[in-house]
């Protein structure tokens, strides 16, 4: 698959803005993954992730196991989407499971090698962490409101 430095960019756009010399930085860690439709890529339980995956081609879906035993399908990524971002960041088993749903390309930034940009104080590696932390925050805001919508309709229910 060819790729360039802006792929890096475009995947982080619009949470943070990296320079295309800061792309080239982040570029010399980056790993190029092939997948197969169906393979996973990771599983819901996974021991901490390995790093960071930047759709490159082809679909992904992300799966979650609800209480039942069942999966559901939480949404679909694509170029220059990306996934695995907690584990630039913590310990934490995977949360979910990635599934290929046709043949693609992935971009790994590994956690070592990211962490070694972050050890030597790289401005691209702390725009990443920027850009994790906004997208974090932009799902916990959605979260919210999803919770405060669920309290209301069984408040409304119970009356």
């Amino acid at each position: 698959m060819a790729w360039d430095f802006h792929d890096l960019v475009r995947a982080f756009d619009p949470h943070c803005t990296l320079s295309l010399e800061e792309a080239r930085e982040l570029a010399v860690t980056v790993e190029e993954v092939r997948i197969a439709a169906g393979d996973v890529v990771f599983a819901e339980g996974d021991d901490p992730g390995s790093g960071l995956f930047i759709v490159g081609s082809g679909e992904f879906v992300v799966e979650r196991r609800m209480p039942s035993g069942r999966r559901r399908e939480i949404r679909r990524m694509f170029r220059p989407e990306f996934f695995g971002a907690m584990s630039l960041l913590d310990d934490a088993r995977r949360h979910a499971t990635i599934r290929a749903s046709t043949d693609g390309t992935l971009l790994r930034i590994p956690r070592d090698r990211f962490q070694g940009l972050l050890d030597r104080d790289s401005l691209a590696a702390f725009k990443v962490v920027h850009a994790i932390a906004r997208l974090l925050a932009g799902r916990v805001t959605i979260r919210d409101g999803e919770i405060a919508s669920l309290r209301s309709r069984r408040r409304r229910a119970v009356r």
